[in-house]
């Protein structure tokens, strides 16, 4: 039988399938502009016909960033019991983690603020800027993605914090990022800032997050944990 503890953490695990949740459902107001490469004059109409979707959309991602951060918690800890030591990798996937959460933070900010100025006298050059920050900040996102899943991966494979398939999953995820991350340098084709392939990333990176979450709120996850608990000194030991 399960410890109250273990309930707890386990609850606190299902944290990332309620941000996973109202991600998605952000995802469902999702607007794409005329082209890849607008003008300046179609981003100021993209924004100004979408503005109640563009809004509901970063109201909603903003809440979901809030949600992650409370999974995120539950996720250290996970990883703290299996790496036990100095938890350097823990330390890093969490660090990787809230960078993560504050860049897409940060990504709302410019579709907040075209949003609510497209109703105005909104300069075409100015909102072209703010669209380009918009993009190259998520492109940027990919990089603290990278991290943690490369520390959760290592984890996994040497410290059984995650199955061993999850951890070559985190590393392929890891990959796929890296790739995308390219990007920043790109004026054209799929890894242009906006391209099909940045978002080709996405489902890859909701497969990670749903695999972790469900090995973590599994009843198998629980008694993982317990054993890591009772676990001699003596493993601990490098």
């Amino acid at each position: 039988m399960e410890s109250t503890e273990e309930t707890r953490e386990r609850w606190g695990a299902a944290t990332g399938f309620a941000a996973l949740l109202v991600a998605a459902i952000a995802v469902a107001f999702e607007r794409s502009t005329p082209n890849p490469n607008p003008t300046p004059d179609e981003v100021v109409a993209f924004y100004s016909d979408h503005r109640t979707e563009l809004l509901a959309q970063s109201l909603l991602f903003v809440l979901s960033a809030g949600i992650f951060l409370w999974f995120l918690g539950s996720v250290r800890a996970h990883l703290a019991r299996a790496e036990r030591g100095n938890g350097r990798l823990t330390s890093i996937a969490y660090a990787a983690g809230l960078v993560w959460i504050v860049v897409n933070l940060a990504v709302q900010a410019p579709q907040i603020a075209l949003a609510r100025a497209a109703d105005g006298d909104l300069s075409p050059d100015l909102a072209t800027v703010m669209n380009e920050l918009g993009l190259a900040l998520a492109t940027i996102a990919d990089v603290p993605v990278a991290v943690l899943t490369i520390a959760v991966g290592v984890l996994s494979l040497r410290a059984n914090a995650f199955p061993a398939w999850l951890g070559w999953l985190s590393m392929v995820v890891a990959t796929a990022h890296l790739i995308a991350w390219t990007g920043v340098v790109a004026d054209t084709g799929p890894l242009a800032p906006g391209g099909w392939a940045t978002f080709v990333i996405y489902p890859v990176f909701v497969v990670w997050l749903l695999a972790v979450t469900s090995t973590m709120v599994a009843p198998r996850a629980g008694r993982t944990a317990a054993h890591l608990r009772q676990r001699s000194p003596d493993h601990d030991r490098e």
